[in-house]
This record gives structure tokens, sequence and C-alpha cells, in this order.
């Protein structure tokens, strides 16, 4: 049986935000929920979260685990002219 192809998404559809009263970061997109303990993580998570429901994110340029700063993220949300929502508190 072949290969269904996998739907590509925008990361304007993912949603980040900092965990109220938590340690970490989360990432809502298309019924999907998943936490991190930084931005990085929740949104490497979302994109297999969203790959078994035959979506596809892109994987940014300049994103790592090893990136754990709100602000370097921001960075480099705004050197790709993504307009994201990236809120601080819930």
């Amino acid at each position: 049986m072949a290969k269904k192809p996998l739907i590509k998404i925008s990361p304007q559809k993912v949603r980040i935000f900092k965990i109220a009263n938590r340690r970490g970061y989360a990432a809502i997109s298309l019924n999907n929920l998943t936490e991190g303990t930084t931005a990085n993580q929740a949104y490497a998570r979302m994109i297999k979260a969203v790959k078994r429901y035959g979506y596809e994110l892109p994987v940014l340029a300049g994103w790592s685990k090893k990136t754990s700063s709100i602000y370097h993220i921001r960075a480099l949300l705004n050197a790709q002219k993504l307009n994201w929502n990236l809120w601080k508190y819930v």
C-alpha cells in the first residue's frame, strides 16, 4: 500500500505559550496539546503529534533543541517574517 501524502500546514496554526503556575511551555494546534521544558521542545513534539493525523509542520531554520530562550525564538520568527502569537503567560 502506498504512503498517504501529508498535508502541509503553516506554522502560524501553532500557538506556543508559557504555562502559568508551572515550569515550561505548551503548544496547541489542530486539537493537539503538547508540553515541553522549552518552547522548542513543545514545537518539536507538536511536529510529531500532527504527523500522526496526516499533517506536516515545517522545521524552522535555526530551530534547535538547544535554543531555550523565548527571546531567541521571537528573533528567529521575526527574521523569517512569520506572524506567530507567542504569549508570555496564559
